[in-house]
């Protein structure tokens, strides 16, 4: 019993939980820039997490994250983009001179992917669908390094981000085996936003 709460492996799960935990807390505030520096927290303690996992990539990650967050938290809305741009710069820049493992890429396209849509935050469509490829992403890298945590907050977050799409886009989903799965994919790849007719 004693080996199982001196494992590295034990304790970055609680670290992960707590992580956890205040990003499902983000989500029920209403507040944007609430939101945005809640998350800096949260991704502090992910990036222990993957330190102590031995898992550099998503670490470096986090850490590029938290820096972003605090500036988006603060800055007038005008530098949003620029924030963005210079994000992305060190992360591919650094992210590809860090690559080890085939799977260090995950995290650089799931922040790439959630970034550029952050870029146009009022297309909440196109948001909403980036949030889950990036979790895709991040829950394989996840699942990867046995960040178990992190894994199952990113099946939170695709089910929020699938249930918000379902009423604010007015989904019409089957209600039989046969149909179900057909018409969810039909309308999650239908941008609604980008339609050009009536």
């Amino acid at each position: 019993m004693d080996g199982i709460f001196s494992s590295e492996l034990f304790w970055a799960q609680i670290i992960g939980f707590f992580a956890m935990m205040i990003c499902i807390t983000a989500w029920q505030l209403k507040n944007s820039r609430h939101i945005i520096l809640c998350y800096v927290p949260a991704n502090t303690l992910w990036a222990i997490q993957y330190l102590m996992l031995g898992a550099p990539m998503g670490a470096f990650l986090n850490i590029c994250a938290v820096a972003k967050d605090c500036g988006l938290g603060f800055a007038a809305d005008k530098y949003v983009k620029k924030i963005i741009v210079v994000f992305l710069l060190v992360v591919w820049g650094t992210g590809l001179y860090l690559f080890n493992q085939w799977y260090d890429i995950l995290p650089i396209l799931a922040a790439t992917i959630l970034n550029i849509a952050l870029i146009q935050r009022d297309n909440r469509s196109l948001y909403a669908r980036a949030c889950i490829a990036t979790c895709l992403l991040w829950m394989t890298y996840n699942i990867i390094v046995h960040s178990w945590m992190a894994a199952a907050c990113a099946c939170f977050v695709m089910a929020s981000s699938t249930v918000g799409m379902i009423r604010y886009e007015g989904w019409v989903i089957g209600r039989c085996y046969r149909s179900f799965l057909p018409s969810l994919m039909r309308s999650l790849f239908v941008f609604p936003n980008f339609r050009t007719y009536p």
